[in-house]
């Protein structure tokens, strides 16, 4: 087999630049539009991705086709491996942060596992995050108030044998979604207040209406009032605020 080794040809950012860069795709994964894909297992960051797919044969784009994506890599502290899931046309929900991000924690999962079961704890690929060194150049909020400490270990003694390769998920969020999709499937417009605009706007694609948008963070308000018919609504307005209110 031929074997192709990396060689630096030159730096692109600077160690600052790409320390910020680290932060910013840290709190995708932990409290951005990647949330749903964190697993405890392995501490990932990255970039989701969402593009209408090209029409060439008329131009422009397709208004129902899509490409999702996400870009990561890990460990977060002294990355070793970095990768692309890219799904052609996924079906449901479009959006990368739904369905490449999850595919790419399970890849990260297993392959941290299968380290742990090959090396057997020696010379395995993944140097130790320690939970007494704090990170640096983190600035997430979760990391401030400590919530995180525990996950900063080693990456292959993260490994939960209870987990069975399941991606966990916010159970709190997966509950309100579910109650959302339920009240729309009974034609009534449920409340959206607390879950995200992205999260707002999966439920409400394909229902034959716009959404527009005021602000950013978690949904405070929205019009029509949550319990309205959906039958004859042509638009959906919500107000968003990144201040903690109401939260679920």
């Amino acid at each position: 087999k031929q074997r192709f080794t990396p060689h630096p040809v030159r730096q692109v950012v600077s160690t600052e630049t790409a320390h910020i860069l680290q932060d910013l795709m840290a709190g995708v994964v932990d409290s951005g539009t990647a949330k749903v894909a964190r697993i405890d297992e392995v501490m990932f960051s990255g970039k989701t991705g969402t593009a209408q797919k090209p029409n060439l044969e008329n131009g422009g784009y397709y208004s129902n086709k899509y490409i999702a994506g996400f870009g990561g890599f890990f460990p977060r502290k002294k990355p070793m491996i970095a990768g692309v899931v890219l799904l052609d046309e996924p079906k449901r929900i479009h959006y990368g942060g739904y369905t490449a991000a999850p595919a790419f924690a399970e890849i990260a999962r297993r392959i941290v596992l299968l380290d742990k079961t090959r090396q057997n704890n020696n010379g395995r690929m993944f140097a130790t995050e320690s939970s007494a060194t704090p990170d640096t150049h983190c600035t997430l909020e979760s990391d401030k108030s400590g919530a995180d400490i525990g996950s900063r270990k080693m990456l292959s003694d993260l490994l939960d044998p209870a987990s069975n390769g399941t991606i966990q998920l916010d159970r709190n969020l997966e509950a309100r979604i579910r109650d959302c999709r339920r009240k729309l499937e009974n034609g009534m417009l449920p409340d959206l207040t607390g879950i995200s605009a992205r999260d707002a706007a999966a439920l409400l694609s394909n229902r034959g209406c716009r959404l527009f948008v005021l602000g950013s963070g978690s949904i405070v308000g929205q019009e029509p009032a949550a319990g309205s018919p959906m039958q004859g609504v042509e638009s959906i307005s919500l107000t968003c605020s990144s201040r903690k209110g109401k939260g679920y």
